[in-house]
């Protein structure tokens, strides 16, 4: 049986991504990742939070103030702070 958490996003993270639609004129979304553990076994999945910007799909991995942002794969990496 799997379990499925929110991760919730952070007020920070939010207000950034709405800031930046707000700058470009787009219209973003943000999706909320979770947790999905599989219960008797050992093992976590963590599904990264989604950001749609037109119909195009970024992942977005949150990890000690580092984000990676994704298309594709996860080789672009930038701070918060750049965003």
């Amino acid at each position: 049986m799997a379990i499925k958490e929110r991760l919730e996003i952070s007020k920070e993270l939010q207000g950034k991504i709405n800031n930046l639609g707000k700058f470009n004129g787009q219209k973003l979304k943000l999706m909320e990742g979770s947790i999905i553990t599989v219960s008797k076994i050992n093992n976590a999945y963590i599904e990264p939070y989604k950001l749609e910007i037109d119909s195009d799909i970024y992942l977005i991995f949150v990890k000690n103030g580092i984000m990676y942002i994704s298309k594709n794969n996860i080789t672009n990496k930038i701070s918060l702070q750049e965003l």
